[in-house]
Formats: structure tokens, sequence, C-alpha cells
């Protein structure tokens, strides 16, 4: 926890990346543990991420409204190469995540303007 407060003093927006991966979640739904209930009681945690890769965790967008958190998609965190790991009919589908703030110069983690981001999967 220590190195997440200091990540949040510095202004770091904290992600909570493949809520249901399948060697922790096999039947891949995404369950709070006492870490992420913590993370949320001190307004550490900003978003979870609905969409990596091949996977999409639905259950993610009532976690997200019940705790005010963002829904993140996460198109980035490829391991491979995109035009090799997605076939040109593909590439399309992947995930993009928009942030709608109300002036140049707010940042996602200001209080309040987490939860205006925008998790597009156009199919």
């Amino acid at each position: 926890m220590e190195v997440i407060a200091a990540a949040v003093r510095q202004g770091a927006f904290i992600k909570w990346n493949h809520p249901g991966w399948k060697r922790q979640e096999p039947d891949r739904t995404p369950k709070f543990y006492p870490v992420h209930q913590e993370l949320i009681a001190k307004g550490w945690l900003h978003g979870i991420e609905y969409s990596n890769e091949h996977e999409q965790y639905p259950l993610v967008m009532e976690m997200c409204r019940d705790n005010k958190l963002a829904v993140m998609g996460n198109s980035a965190d490829i391991h491979g190469v995109i035009s090799e790991e997605f076939t040109r009919s593909r590439i399309c589908r992947l995930p993009m995540d928009a942030a709608s703030l109300p002036r140049k110069g707010h940042r996602i983690t200001e209080r309040g303007y987490v939860c205006r981001t925008h998790c597009c999967l156009v199919w």
C-alpha cells in the first residue's frame, strides 16, 4: 500500500487491470477482494478495466457505477504486435478510452472528473 499511497500523492490514476483474469478467477467473474475494498475506501482506486485484448468483463460496469469508478478499455495492454494479434477485420474492435475534462489543464485524477471517462467498444 505504501507504493500506491506514494503514487496517489503524485497524482497517479490507479486502475485495476484484468479483474476477471482466468488464472485468478477461473469463471472469469470479477470479484472485489479486501485490497480493492481498501483502495476504494481510501479513494485510491480510480477505474477498472472492462475489456482487454480478447476478453470483456461485463460485471465491471456495475462495479464501477456502484463505486463511482471509471470504466476503462485497455487496448494498450497487448503484449504482441497489434497487426499480428488482430486480423484486419478485427482491428477495428479494439476498445478506446476517452475522458471528458471541463477545462484545459485539468487532469483525469482531479476529484469529480474520473467518472467522466468513456470506454468505447465498437463492433
